[in-house]
């Protein structure tokens, strides 16, 4: 899992990022998580993502 600072969109031939976070530090936004790329591997990961979205809002 990365964070929105952590990573940028990948171009072409690179590798796409499993799950991006963009956070109230990356868009000054107070309260509020944009999370990218949560497909089926999301549902497995759901305690650990809610886990590092408790992180940011921290």
């Amino acid at each position: 899992m990365t964070e929105q600072a952590d990573c940028a969109i990948p171009g072409p031939g690179e590798p796409a990022q499993d799950f991006t976070f963009s956070g109230p530090r990356d868009h000054g936004i107070p309260e509020l998580v944009h999370l990218f790329g949560i497909e089926s591997p999301g549902l497995t990961s759901s305690v650990a993502i809610a886990d590092h979205v408790a992180e940011i809002l921290q």
